[in-house]
């Protein structure tokens, strides 16, 4: 099933990458690189999924990103991902998902395709 993905992430390379893969997989994205630019997004389109790194410029520490991304009023899934070792008690917190960075990309896929 193909998604509307927004995906938060300032790490350009990791951010083409994903892009690239979610395009093949038959995904739709849409990119932001800051917490601001998420806002805006999140104004123009509507998303089936969020994929946010943890930390983005703008959007302060300790998984902000999602408090920032729930007041948008986007209530839909958010999977965050990071490298830091606290990443799975902030994805609790938040009752979100997470996925560890590095990347499986055949892991985040099949995250996607279970929803």
């Amino acid at each position: 099933m193909s998604q509307k993905v927004l995906v938060i992430e300032d790490d350009l390379d990791c951010r083409d990458l994903i892009g690239e893969v979610l395009s093949l997989d038959g995904h739709q994205a849409t990119y932001a690189g800051t917490a601001a630019e998420a806002s805006a997004a999140f104004r123009a389109e509507t998303f089936t999924v969020v994929l946010s790194d943890l930390r983005v410029p703008g959007a302060g520490p300790n998984g902000d990103i999602v408090r920032m991304i729930r007041e948008s009023g986007y209530s839909g899934r958010v999977i965050l991902l990071s490298g830091d070792d606290d990443i799975r008690a902030i994805a609790l917190r938040y009752n979100v998902e997470f996925q560890p960075k590095p990347l499986s990309l055949d892991l985040l896929l099949s995250a996607l395709s279970i929803h």
